[in-house]
């Protein structure tokens, strides 16, 4: 698969709502549909939305600095908000949702001396909002 799980379920959902595809249709036949640019406007709208409720927990970043940002697992920013303020004493000045940019990125854990994904981590997450960790930017 070259997208995420919801990312194809939605588009899934969507094709057969608009009834380009029927759900007995072959899986191939998705690959072949092209979508016109309002189509495809609409699909990431409702992918966006999370019609579906497939991504109830989602990864936020929070700019700390010019080159640090703190990520967090949270249902929504409200979540973020708080356990922001519990660890760093103040509010989030930016922050913006990284699922869909950082959830397959791998960082080294010193710590566990291991590399694992936002998507690993969230694995093995139970409780929720949590802090997961801070990474400095590439610049």
């Amino acid at each position: 698969m070259t997208h995420d799980v919801p990312y194809m379920a939605h588009l899934i959902y969507f094709l057969t709502l608009t009834k380009k595809v029927e759900l007995n249709s072959p899986a191939s036949e998705i690959t072949n549909i092209h979508l016109q640019p309002e189509e495809y406007n609409q699909f990431l709208q409702m992918y966006q939305s999370d019609v579906l409720q497939m991504c109830m927990i989602k990864l936020f970043a929070v700019q700390i600095n010019i080159r640090e940002f703190a990520f967090y697992f949270a249902k929504n920013p409200a979540e973020v908000q708080v356990e922001h303020q519990k660890i760093y004493g103040n509010l989030p000045k930016k922050m913006s949702n990284a699922y869909n940019q950082m959830i397959d990125r791998s960082f080294y854990f010193p710590e566990s001396k291991q590399y694992k994904s936002f998507r690993d981590l969230l694995k093995e997450t139970v409780e929720f909002p949590k802090y997961v960790c801070t990474l400095e930017a590439a610049i």
